[in-house]
């Protein structure tokens, strides 16, 4: 990636016609290609279907290819089993046999047939029909970003420790104008709206309800960023970057780009923040960064609270601690990198390039299975076309097991720190049939974080962990309402 900010975004017209994009190769290149026409999913208007000739999922062999692979399977499976047979003439058993074939040798070579056909078949499809999985540098030459909202821009984010370098950081994420309030003098409610996704998932999720959202809140623009280990963001090796706290710094860093590009908006006086799940987290984080001038109007949905704690670090001086850093860590290290990683990675796009595994996975987190579209499927995976998206799930996973980095790395010192806050609002809305984070995980937790009540909960009835997906009109509407519930701002 160059440390220059360059904006590249997909086609906001007609989508019949072709987008160039300029797109920074080197310091001092620039490429200008024309690029497949974009078609919109059915399901989603602001959605594109997949590029033609890119693949989710593992391809079906062709017939012909089948029929040779059983075909030399079978011949492998009885030059085995009948050991007196040439391996160039195998299949002679098939010609006769002076006496009756012994049953336990039949069920032997029926057995290694489908063996040997079933593993010839994994393996032909690893070789030649395996799930699609493509550069950022190729998407934006020869195709297109996701969706009509999409932009990738390189952002240099502050280092993360005292003197230390920006870093230079591809970002995906959606922006939304509010064209009424950008082309006219009416006042807006909220400067921004900035919406997290949780696991699994990508800034795509919020897509169907990013406009409605914007409009009803009122708000300047709408934001939300593919966090890092998901989507098409850049996945650096340093696992640091996949934490709540720096997704919260990505939000902060594409926040004040899109301030310092809107001239007219000048110093933020009020944003609204959505978390979902685990992005709630990086939400909740967000707001401790804001100045304390700033409104903040918090919306969690079916946040993730409580789940994950990480251990806080040994104290210095720790003998065990010193073993385990220098001798237990480095050689679990090596056998993570040379056996269990590429392991998982395999494991990881067989499951997920199944077809109709994403479908299943959806229908699990939602409240009603049936109103699971091909909408949704697309919208979560989409991004797993990108290159490098197993490493970034299991690298993500990685991270989450490491030690605190600072206090609000505890999720109930987090949301204590943000009810402490000035000028902020926090509500909760739930699902009633959510079975990823039920309704009761949330409700303990907000016992302990939260003892004086302060954070309105509102559980939607029928729905699941996707609310907001699953039922926009209802997820909406319980916005309108939570936004008058606080009235003017403090």
């Amino acid at each position: 990636m160059t440390s220059s900010s360059s904006l590249l975004e997909s086609s906001e017209g007609n989508t019949d016609r072709s987008t160039n994009t300029n797109v920074s190769l080197e310091a001092s290149q620039a490429v200008d290609t024309v690029k497949v026409n974009p078609q919109v999913h059915p399901d989603c208007p602001y959605l594109y279907k997949i590029p033609e000739g890119l693949h989710r999922y593992y391809q079906p062999l062709s017939v012909p290819v089948q029929a040779i692979t059983l075909f030399v399977a079978a011949w492998i499976a009885a030059a085995s089993t009948w050991t007196r047979l040439a391996w160039w003439q195998p299949l002679s058993i098939l010609r006769g046999f002076h006496s009756a074939p012994s049953p336990i040798k039949l069920a032997s070579f029926a057995i290694k047939v489908m063996t040997y056909f079933l593993l010839a078949h994994v393996v032909l499809q690893e070789v030649i029909a395996r799930p699609s999985r493509i550069s950022m540098e190729t998407l934006l030459q020869k195709y297109f970003l996701p969706s009509k909202f999409s932009k990738y821009r390189t952002i240099d984010i502050p280092g993360m420790e005292e003197g230390e370098a920006p870093f230079s950081l591809g970002v995906h994420f959606l922006e939304y104008q509010h064209a009424h309030v950008k082309n006219t003098t009416n006042e807006h409610r909220f400067d921004a709206l900035y919406l997290q996704h949780g696991f699994g998932a990508s800034s795509l999720s919020w897509l169907p309800v990013i406009p409605s959202l914007v409009h009803r809140l009122n708000a300047r623009v709408g934001l939300a960023h593919d966090a890092v280990g998901f989507g098409f963001t850049d996945r650096p090796s340093n696992q640091k970057w996949y934490t709540s706290k720096q997704s919260a710094r990505i939000a902060h860093q594409v926040m004040r780009h899109q301030q310092q590009s809107d001239a007219e908006a000048g110093k933020r006086k009020a944003v609204a923040l959505m978390g979902h799940s685990m992005g709630s987290l990086a939400m909740l984080r967000l707001a401790t960064q804001l100045p304390a001038e700033t409104f903040k109007f918090i919306i969690l949905s079916s946040p993730a609270l409580g789940i994950n704690n990480r251990k806080v670090p040994p104290q210095k001086g720790d003998r065990l601690s010193w073993i385990r850093r220098n001798v237990v860590s480095p050689v679990g290290r090596k056998a993570q990198q040379t056996v269990l990683v590429p392991v998982a990675k395999y494991l990881l796009r067989r499951i997920i390039g199944t077809n109709g595994s994403w479908k299943t996975g959806l229908k699990a987190a939602w409240g009603d299975p049936a109103k699971v579209t091909d909408g949704d499927v697309l919208r979560f995976s989409w991004p797993a076309i990108g290159l490098g998206w197993e490493e970034g799930i299991l690298r993500f996973a990685s991270a989450q097991a490491m030690q605190q980095e600072d206090e609000l790395d505890n999720d109930n010192t987090l949301m204590q720190r943000v009810l402490e806050l000035p000028n902020t609002k926090v509500a909760i809305i739930l699902g009633s049939r959510d079975r990823v984070v039920t309704s009761n995980q949330v409700r303990r937790f907000m016992k302990v974080a939260d003892p004086n009540g302060k954070v309105k909960i509102i559980e939607l009835d029928g729905l699941g962990h996707d609310a907001f997906e699953e039922d926009e009109l209802t997820f909406c509407r319980t916005v309108d309402e939570l936004l008058a519930s606080v009235g003017g701002q403090d």
